[in-house]
């Protein structure tokens, strides 16, 4: 989440100039990063004053995977933990 105090704001039209690809993403991309998102994760934004912005942190945040594990990923692997035991205690009532 983006906190305007302590975060540098970006103006989505400035956005895809800080993104260090050549060349750099279109504005479509960007905004496609904040609304749908890629491989379970979406570029932060904030709305203020009918303007939307991002801001350096939240690029480098969305950039870097490995920064914090998204919400996807830990519900996934919470949910395979309770299959893999619901499956070994099925085993389990068959004597295997």
């Amino acid at each position: 989440m983006i906190n305007v105090e302590t975060e540098t704001l970006v103006p989505i039209s400035s956005a895809a100039t800080m993104i260090p690809c050549h060349p750099p993403p279109s504005r479509a991309t960007i905004w496609r990063w904040m609304l749908t998102g890629v491989r379970g994760r979406k570029l932060e934004s904030i709305h203020i004053g009918g303007r939307r912005f991002t801001s350096e942190q939240a690029i480098a945040r969305f950039l870097n995977p490995q920064s914090e594990p998204t919400a996807t990923s830990q519900n996934m692997a919470s949910q395979r933990k309770s299959q893999d035991q619901a499956a070994m205690d099925a085993l389990k009532k068959r004597g295997m």
